[in-house]
């Protein structure tokens, strides 16, 4: 990862001098891309692939009856990239980035978070069907819009269903089990690395203890928002990426 930290180090410093200009880079997995840096910060970059080593990954959304899944939120993520898509009314996604290993993540209301390692090959389909399993007993009879999701390089903003009839009587700590790239065992992590999580703006250092009990009296119907930023490396090493939760009091 250090080749990579040295590159994105030069690309925000060569981007306080010309935003016009376009920059290749090379990823820790020996992926190619290209930068056009905009003010001086790297998590507002727009990243251009080569054609040639673009790929993409389709499949379709079913539940373990069978039944295709519309809406279902589709996320990819890697050291450097998150992309996102929903799924068609008959189920089916189609998704592409440049050739790396990817996280797969999918999300539905009331289905348990799908997570898979998948690699997308230059100019290559693979494909990837996936089975979603209930977690809310009923959850294939309920109506209802899913949450939604706009991404970017660095991470996404998810605007909650807090309204979802899956989401009733869960928490927000139920909430963050199911959001993509959060991963929860006996700490809160993003890509195995330190979080650091604010709520409605003020940042919380309390002890994983404390976090999950404070957590668990927060309901998904008072939660508006949820932002996570994967922050870039940097000289001294990876700093804490960011999760960032809005709720009404």
């Amino acid at each position: 990862m250090k080749r990579f930290s040295l590159l994105l180090i030069a690309v925000c410093a060569m981007a306080t001098t010309n935003a016009q200009e376009v920059y290749e880079m090379v990823g820790p997995n020996g992926e190619r891309f290209k930068v056009r840096p905009i003010e001086g910060s790297l998590a507002n970059a727009s990243f251009q692939f080569r054609a040639e080593d673009l790929g993409q990954i389709k499949g379709v959304v079913k539940n373990t009856s069978g039944e295709v899944i519309k809406d279902a939120q589709i996320f990819i993520g890697s050291a450097f990239s998150c992309r996102h898509t929903k799924s068609k009314k008959d189920g089916s996604y189609t998704i592409g980035s440049v050739e790396a290993g990817y996280d797969l993540e999918v999300s539905v209301p009331g289905y348990k978070k799908y997570v898979q390692r998948v690699a997308i090959e230059a100019q290559k389909v693979t494909v990837c069907d996936i089975v979603l399993e209930p977690d809310v007993e009923g959850v294939e009879q309920m109506k209802g819009k899913g949450n939604v999701l706009t991404s970017n390089q660095s991470g996404y903003t998810m605007k909650v269903a807090s309204s979802h009839p899956a989401y009733e009587g869960k928490s927000l700590w139920y909430l963050l089990h199911n959001s993509p790239m959060i991963k929860i065992s006996d700490k809160i992590t993003i890509d195995d690395n330190a979080i650091q999580i604010f709520f409605n703006g003020f940042e919380s250092r309390a002890p994983f203890v404390s976090l999950k009990a404070f957590c668990e009296n927060i309901m998904v119907e008072q939660v508006t928002d949820i932002k996570v930023t994967k922050m870039p490396w940097s000289d001294g090493g990876q700093p804490p990426h960011l999760i960032s939760i809005y709720y009404r009091d």
